[in-house]
């Protein structure tokens, strides 16, 4: 039986080391987990021995970086042995690195350098959350759960930013009385987040397969979306459009409410509405 050990009372970089391993090598899908005190190895086994068990930020074997001072952490040591023997897939990999970068950045406490750190908002950082989820799981094992859930749902998160950086490489990007605004046609909700987060103050996204629209402004804009929805009601007035009471965005169609009936408009036709008020 194969079997990963780390830590008692793992943090996010034990748990993404043990997650990688279980998620990425061959055969080890199905290996069991242990913990031991910090430092130890299992069964007092000398570490790295067994081709059977393998020891994770614990036993100061080659997947442990307690030895040494520099930016590293488990979980970047099992990444770059898994890299090296092609275990990651070339549509993965990209997005496995850097999932493992923000583990080891959070592992050496470089949070504390962010504006503000002692905000609230950054209680919900997965690192934070494992530590918090601490008081409520009974076992180890209840918190590999939940960390590997985190982990899980962070590398889809990372795949979609991904994405969206070719989507608004991609994107039409022209000028508005709203300021600089950009076009993008895909389904990807967060290329529309994106393109705000790097200061586009207008965004149109138009889904090229569910022909769903929406227009957003930034947060910071001064006017509102009343001419452009005003104009939409009169060149598509089959579709439903919703204008949103914070006058910021136009919605036809989303995961919140699929079955409305989409626009007709194309995305050069929605560009030419917006360019003209």
């Amino acid at each position: 039986m194969k079997t990963v050990v780390t830590h008692l009372s793992p943090d996010l970089d034990a748990i993404c080391a043990v997650w990688l391993i279980k998620k990425y090598l061959k055969g080890w899908e199905d290996a069991s987990v242990d913990c031991v005190p910090t430092g130890s190895t299992l069964n007092g086994q000398k570490v790295d021995s067994d081709d059977d068990i393998i020891h994770v930020d614990t036993g100061y074997g080659k997947f442990d970086h307690h030895d040494t001072s520099d930016y590293v952490s488990a979980a970047r040591l099992v990444f770059d042995d898994l890299k090296k023997k092609k275990q990651i897939s070339r549509h993965d990999l990209e997005s496995v690195d850097r999932l493992v970068e923000i583990v080891t950045f959070s592992d050496h406490f470089q949070q504390v350098f962010f504006p503000n750190p002692d905000d609230d908002y950054y209680l919900m950082f997965a690192s934070d959350l494992i530590h918090h989820f601490k008081s409520h799981s009974k076992t180890d094992l209840e918190l590999f759960e939940f960390g590997n859930n985190i982990l899980d749902a962070t590398l889809y998160g990372i795949r979609q930013k991904i994405r969206a950086e070719v989507d608004i490489d991609e994107g039409y990007v022209f000028k508005s009385s709203y300021g600089r605004s950009i076009g993008l046609n895909c389904g990807n909700s967060q290329s529309m987040v994106l393109a705000q987060k790097r200061g586009y103050m207008l965004v149109i996204q138009k889904n090229p397969s569910r022909h769903f629209v929406k227009i957003k402004l930034h947060p910071s804009a001064k006017k509102n979306l009343k001419k452009v929805y005003g104009k939409l009601l009169k060149k598509d007035a089959r579709a439903m459009w919703i204008y949103h009471p914070s006058g910021k965005m136009i919605i036809n169609g989303s995961a919140h409410n699929p079955h409305v009936i989409a626009s007709k408009l194309s995305l050069d036709s929605l560009v030419d509405i917006v360019k003209k008020v």
